[in-house]
């Protein structure tokens, strides 16, 4: 975890790269956001339809148009300020 210009003497962790470690993951957190953010994702979910049901009118407002005028970034706006953004790549 040190820096060194001849890294012939340091290619193994010493005690103090250990006890690095210990400060930095060595303890309890007093909360979580790991609830919070499964709660918004099925939320997310439950607003998405699957690829199959998509069409230009699930994917949203086209934002960005290809060479050829096609519009191929589309922005759906969800709840709380989040927003899904599908790229298409045409076929030719």
């Amino acid at each position: 975890m040190d820096y060194t210009s001849d890294p012939s003497s340091n290619q193994h962790p010493n005690v103090h790269d250990f006890e690095q470690l210990e400060t930095i993951y060595g303890h309890v957190d007093s909360s979580t956001t790991v609830g919070a953010a499964i709660n918004t994702l099925r939320g997310l979910a439950n607003t998405l339809s699957t690829p199959e049901e998509q069409g230009d009118s699930e994917w949203g407002k086209a934002v960005h148009f290809d060479a050829s005028g096609r519009p191929n970034v589309f922005e759906k706006d969800l709840r709380a300020g989040e927003k899904v953004i599908t790229h298409v790549f045409w076929v030719e």
